[in-house]
C-alpha cells in the first residue's frame, strides 16, 4: 500500500485522531480537518499547520481540529480526496 492509500481514512478513523487546540509543530505537510464539535465543516491543506489554524481562527467557526501529517508530494491530491469524500 502506498502513502497517499494509508491515509485514505473514514470519518470515524479521522475521528480518533488526536485532538488539538494549539502546539508547535515541525514544517511538514499535513491535511487538517476542522470541527464545531463534533460536526466536521471544512478540510484543509498546509506546510505550516499552527500558522494556518490560526489564520482560521479570524474566520471561520470551529472548536478543535485534528490532523494527518503526510510528505508534500501527496498532501493536495489527499486533501482534494477528503473534500471530495466528505462534501
Amino acid at each position: 500500500m502506498n502513502e497517499l492509500d494509508s491515509l485514505k481514512l473514514e470519518l470515524e478513523q479521522i475521528n480518533e485522531l488526536d485532538k488539538h487546540s494549539t502546539k508547535i509543530l515541525s514544517n511538514l505537510a499535513y491535511v487538517y480537518f476542522l470541527y464545531n464539535n463534533d460536526l466536521l465543516v471544512y478540510v484543509g491543506k498546509t506546510l505550516h499547520l499552527t500558522t494556518r489554524i490560526a489564520t482560521h481562527t479570524k474566520t471561520k467557526l470551529f472548536t478543535h481540529y485534528r490532523y494527518l501529517e503526510c510528505t508534500r508530494k501527496v498532501f493536495s491530491e489527499l486533501e482534494r480526496y477528503y473534500i471530495e469524500k466528505f462534501n
